[in-house]
């Protein structure tokens, strides 16, 4: 059986193995696109030399039936002068030379000198006479044909000639025997002599344009181009048998390299480079795509790391932020409820600086899980009606009566055509406006600070909403002001020390006006105070929701007694409630987790049950499930309303995903937990006089 290290142990060698042919196949590609390259070369060269070999058997043919024309034609030439010849009756002197010299003048290559032979056999007449008045009255028989071959060319009427040899001029030549007759009777020989070379080259000129020659008579080179190469001897030359002369012949043909190069295509001759290129190519494109893969690879392992760094981060915040607000939430109710029994001067002192300090805490808290939010991209925000008026004179009024023993002045003003119910995240405006005054009170000494909020026209059904935040304080220098804005940052060191404060207010309010559709400046000199300015888009609301809102303090003076289970694991939060409770007229049920909470459910009637969200056996989540289980059984649903420390959007979506009815953050503020308990009993209460 294989244990986690031998599974690794054989897991290291495939992965490297992989690693290599990642690292080789670049290689590998270029390597086989030479190999297609070379078969595609091999096979383009294949098929051009079958087309050339198409096209010189196409020229082949066509240079064997030039040839035999050609050569038929001259001796045609001869044959029509013999036929002339018995023709003429009157001036046979005269007309010999004018018909002998005609045919001399068009073939002056072919034919050297014609000669007319009687029946006697002796040369009669001769044309040029010039230079061969010797040849006159000489007999001809057994030159080379004896006598009873003459006159079998007589009989059978079939030109003859004689074997190549060499001439008394040097070159070599042949004879033509024609015969003459006279009304059907035998009467003579036109005997012709002419240069084999200066024959064959009158027949080829033409051709050798393109081809250069060899012509062999039984193996003897009688005829040769001028311009035979060694390179015309290339692997496309051919020969042709043929019958000419009385006797059989070799015609070696040599095409011209200008000729192959011409049927050549260039595109052939470019695959070699085309396919380097592309072999190049393929490889560098295959190499960059695995970088590409590898980089992206390494980058989405990071990711994953960064992700689970972030969400263990997360898991850490809200543990902290859980463990952290339950006990500020006992401090800040304790506060709460002892100013509410009439403390004395000194009493009230302390009381205050608990509420101070645990604020400042809760302050603090909040401001670090806000950063981690924003800087983990998971901030979201909500879309509600509000009344904005309302919020903004809650707000300044606040800062008013926390500041009361200074000397400063609180102002806010509201432009006219602003509409009171606007659609926005009245939470995060509000966090906002509470940071920025927050600042300003903090850094003024005396004076007055300010709110104003206008409307920047627009026509469309969504606008901005302009604030700005002035004070009378010390003021920012203004080349600290670039970074006023940046994680962690003050315009100065020491006002941490000498003010507080982490530097994440003006951040998070940076980064929550973006979020919200609008943006942030700041202007201020040194000892002339600050002014804040930011902008928000927002939706104008129907006032629907103005009576509800106004009807709230009525439901708290109007409520009925009511039998409430709290699931709360702490002690002094148990305490806490419970002492909230008794006090406006209500029973209070304690369950120290989850599944008595499920338990006492079950053991007796309860109009509403306050759920905790984290609490050992079982959490509030799981525990709000079961009880809706059961009420679907009885046909039946209380109000669950969850008590949380987690206060994050998803945190919320997650109790009403589980069936709770409302969401109350810790440290619960005495006031909200009344209103909100106080709508549900007035919905309680419609229902049983219903």
């Amino acid at each position: 059986m294989l244990v986690g290290n031998d599974i690794s142990a054989l897991e290291a060698p495939q992965k490297r193995g992989s690693k290599l042919v990642q690292r080789l196949s670049p290689l590998i590609v270029f390597a086989a696109s030479l190999i297609v390259s070379g078969l595609a070369y091999e096979n383009s060269i294949r098929a051009e030399k079958s087309l050339i070999n198409e096209f010189l058997a196409r020229e082949e043919q066509r240079i064997l039936n030039y040839f035999e024309r050609e050569s038929a034609e001259k001796v045609n030439a001869l044959k029509r002068l013999a036929r002339v010849w018995e023709l003429v009756k009157d001036e046979p002197e005269v007309r010999w030379k004018e018909l002998s010299s005609q045919l001399l003048r068009h073939f002056p290559q072919t034919f050297q000198a014609i000669e007319y032979v009687g029946t006697d056999f002796k040369i009669r007449r001769v044309e040029p006479v010039e230079g061969n008045e010797a040849v006159i009255g000489l007999d001809i028989r057994g030159r080379p044909f004896t006598e009873t071959e003459l006159l079998e060319i007589g009989r059978s009427g079939a030109p003859r000639y004689t074997k190549p040899f060499s001439l008394k001029q040097g070159p070599r030549g042949m004879i033509l025997y024609v015969p003459v007759y006279d009304n059907g009777k035998f009467d003579g020989l036109l005997i012709s002599v002419f240069h084999i070379e200066k024959y064959i080259s009158d027949i080829l000129q033409s051709l050798e344009h393109d081809f250069a020659f060899k012509l062999y008579h039984r193996g003897k080179l009688e005829y040769q181009s001028n311009s035979v190469a060694h390179e015309d001897i290339g692997p496309y030359s051919f020969g042709l048998m043929f019958t000419a002369f009385g006797d059989s012949w070799k015609l070696m043909t040599y095409p011209r390299p200008e000729l192959i190069r011409s049927l050549r295509s260039e595109v052939v001759s470019a695959i070699p480079w085309i396919g380097l290129f592309l072999s190049i190519l393929i490889s560098t494109l295959l190499w960059l795509f695995i970088r590409e893969e590898r980089a992206r690879r390494a980058l989405e392992v990071e990711r994953r790391r960064a992700n689970e760094a972030s969400n263990a981060k997360g898991r850490f915040l809200a543990t902290m932020s859980h463990e952290i607000r339950t006990p500020l939430n006992g401090i800040l109710v304790a506060a709460n409820l002892l100013s509410k029994k009439n403390p004395n001067a000194e009493e009230q002192e302390l009381v205050d600086v608990i509420r101070g300090s645990g604020e400042s805490l809760m302050a603090l808290v909040n401001d670090t899980l806000d950063f981690a939010k924003i800087e983990a991209k998971k901030m979201e925000l909500e879309e509600v009606a509000f009344d904005l008026p309302k919020l903004v004179a809650s707000t300044v009024r606040a800062h008013a009566l926390k500041h009361k023993e200074r000397p400063l002045k609180f102002e806010w003003s509201l432009d006219e055509e602003i509409p009171s119910w606007i659609i926005a995240d009245p939470y995060r405006l509000t966090q906002v406006i509470n940071n920025l005054i927050g600042n300003a009170a903090k850094f003024t000494e005396k004076g007055k600070i300010t709110l104003r909020v206008s409307r920047e026209s627009s026509p469309a059904k969504e606008f901005l909403l302009h604030f700005k935040v002035e004070d009378t304080g010390i003021g920012i220098e203004p080349e600290k002001l670039s970074s006023i804005f940046e994680d962690f940052s003050q315009a100065d060191s020491s006002m941490s020390r000498r003010f507080g404060g982490t530097g994440l207010g003006l951040t998070i309010c940076k980064h929550l006006v973006e979020l919200m559709g609008g943006s942030i400046s700041v202007s201020s000199s040194a000892g002339a105070g600050s002014c804040f300015e930011f902008t928000i888009r927002a939706q104008a609301a129907h006032d629907i929701q103005t009576q509800k809102k106004d009807a709230e303090e009525k439901m708290v003076s109007s409520a009925r007694s009511m039998q409430i289970l709290v699931a709360e694991d702490n002690l002094v939060n148990q305490k806490l409630i419970r002492m909230i409770l008794e006090k406006h007229g209500h029973e209070c049920i304690i369950a120290q987790n989850g599944l008595e909470a499920v338990q006492e459910f079950q053991k007796q009637r309860v109009d509403l049950i306050l759920m905790d969200m984290q609490m050992p056996e079982l959490d509030g989540l799981d525990a709000t499930k079961r009880i809706r289980a059961l009420e679907s059984a009885a046909n039946d649903r209380i109000p669950i309303i969850a008590l949380s420390a987690n206060t994050q959007p998803e945190d919320r979506e997650r109790c009403f995903d589980a069936g709770m009815d409302a969401f109350l953050a810790k440290p619960i503020a005495i006031r909200d937990l009344v209103r909100t308990i106080a709508e549900f009993q007035k919905n309680s209460t419609a229902g049983l006089s219903s």
